[in-house]
């Protein structure tokens, strides 16, 4: 028997009564579970997981009475293996096989009543009418018997389709009344949670737990990079329709802890066009001043600031088995011992067409920290600024490929840790304290290139002419910066400086 439930688990299915949702996010204040009409952040969460949990419920009482439910299938597999195990023991337990075997009783009639179980057992009748009527003497009562059969099976399709419906509007119902004052505004690929336009920040009182996949983004298109103007203060803020939206840590903690609590599993968190600012105390948290991520995190057109933690991680802390990608991100006025912006326990994180600056780490400390190398993982920081950050722009392991990136004027530039470098493409130049390159060896595999096209001024491991690497002097026409004096503003042609100063230009970072 169990063979047999396991052939048609193979070939089961399993339906779903309904796909994710969207939320309204529309009060600026940190509600926890209030029964009124607002909706907040941490309410709208709050919501999709009930709904979600709702909404497994009612899936597996769908595919139950579609017959297409692996787990009632499972759970025969299961009782039957239970069953046979009971009856070979010596003595065997006579009131355990009883219950047993009417569990199982009860699940195969769940199984056999199911829609497609009824509908097989029709489609076979059908094939015993029309083997019967080619006969040359038919049995006509026969016949009638089986037609009669599948009138019977007929009224219990029906029934069962009834049912069916009742379910799925039980779903359908419940996300129209919603919870906590957030209900669904639509239905959508994925959970959503849309944030209403506001010249206010989104408060939050305490962490908030990321245990779902879920998108965090705004309802409408911001119209200006910030209407913060601590943030960027040289964008223009008047007449804005649709301002950027910044959630803030009001208290020490970091914002969010993304973390479904499994280990065998995973989540996907995604927070688009909004800045998110920490507590702006000394202190925020120990690790991860704005997010410690446990699961799977991707941050894009964003900016991220005053997150600070005592130890690793002041904006991101992104833990072993954890996955972090950046795209268009401002990592702004951070702070931690090490990794002030984003610390890695692996290999995991992916940075691209971002801006770090004026984050602080420990002097010997940096603003990317990748803690361990892991050699099943290739990560990478490409088309990404560091500038005027205090600590080394990036601490780098084996396997973390620096591709097209400027990295000038902070304490430090890349510490490769004694790991085989992988750096191409870029500009390694005028960091002060601590050099462009430190702890930089030759890569292990001489047919292999793993510092190439690359400009510097010291540290840094030359190469031969194939390579194409550039050291510069810093002076004269190889003059790094082309600001004589000193006021943020680029020198016109001819002067010299191979750089204009990092300032505004458009777009979401400088």
């Amino acid at each position: 028997q169990s063979r047999l439930l396991i052939c048609l688990l193979a070939s089961s299915l399993v339906s779903t009564t309904g796909l994710a949702d969207s939320v309204i996010v529309n009060t600026t204040v940190d509600e926890n579970n209030i029964d009124n009409q607002s909706c907040s952040l941490r309410e709208a969460v709050n919501y999709l997981n009930a709904k979600n949990t709702k909404k497994a419920l009612i899936d597996e009482e769908v595919a139950v009475i579609s017959g297409t439910s692996r787990t009632l299938l499972l759970q025969i597999v299961d009782l039957s293996d239970a069953l046979a195990l009971e009856e070979q023991k010596i003595p065997n337990d006579t009131i355990r096989i009883a219950a047993l075997e009417k569990d199982i009783e009860l699940s195969v009639s769940l199984y056999n009543n199911g829609i497609s179980q009824l509908k097989n057992k029709i489609s076979d009748i059908n094939a015993l009418i029309d083997e019967e009527k080619v006969k040359v003497t038919p049995d006509a009562a026969l016949i009638k018997s089986h037609e009669n059969t599948i009138t019977n099976l007929e009224t219990q399709i029906t029934s069962q389709e009834k049912l069916k419906k009742e379910k799925e509007k039980e779903l359908e119902d419940y996300r129209a009344t919603g919870l906590f004052g957030c209900k669904t505004d639509s239905a959508s690929t994925g959970d959503i949670a849309y944030l209403a336009d506001s010249d206010k920040p989104y408060e939050l009182l305490k962490s908030l737990t990321l245990n779902l996949s879920i998108q965090i983004s705004p309802q409408s298109t911001a119209d200006n990079i910030n209407s913060n103007e601590d943030l960027l203060p040289s964008v223009e803020t008047k007449n804005i329709e649709h301002p950027r939206i910044v959630i803030q840590a009001i208290g020490q903690h970091p914002l969010f802890i993304v973390d479904d609590g499994s280990v065998t599993s995973s989540i996907n968190v995604s927070i688009s066009s909004i800045d998110l600012v920490g507590c702006k105390l000394d202190f925020c948290a120990v690790n991860g001043g704005l997010i410690l991520n446990k699961d799977t995190l991707a941050i894009n057109n964003a900016i991220l600031s005053n997150g600070y933690a005592q130890n690793f991680g002041g904006a991101i802390y992104n833990a072993f088995s954890a996955v972090t990608t950046a795209n268009q991100v401002l990592f702004k006025e951070n702070k931690a011992f090490s990794g002030a912006a984003i610390y890695s326990e692996a290999n995991n994180i992916s940075i691209v067409n971002s801006l770090f600056t004026k984050n602080t780490a420990f002097t010997s400390e940096s603003i990317v920290n990748v803690a361990n190398q892991s050699a099943s993982i290739t990560s990478n920081i490409s088309n990404s600024t560091f500038s005027s950050n205090t600590g080394y722009a990036i601490a780098s392991r084996d396997n973390l490929v620096l591709n097209n990136n400027t990295i000038v004027l902070n304490t430090g530039g890349v510490n490769f840790n004694y790991e085989a470098p992988r750096v191409y493409n870029s500009i390694i130049a005028g960091n002060t304290i601590n050099g462009d390159c430190k702890n930089m060896i030759n890569g292990p595999d001489a047919t292999k290139i793993y510092f190439a096209n690359n400009v510097f001024m010291s540290g840094c491991l030359l190469g031969s002419s194939a390579v194409q690497n550039k050291q510069i002097s810093g002076t004269g026409q190889e003059l790094l910066i082309a600001d004589t004096n000193n006021d943020g503003i680029c020198d016109a042609p001819p002067a010299n400086g191979l750089l204009c100063p990092l300032a505004e230009n458009g777009g979401p970072t400088q």
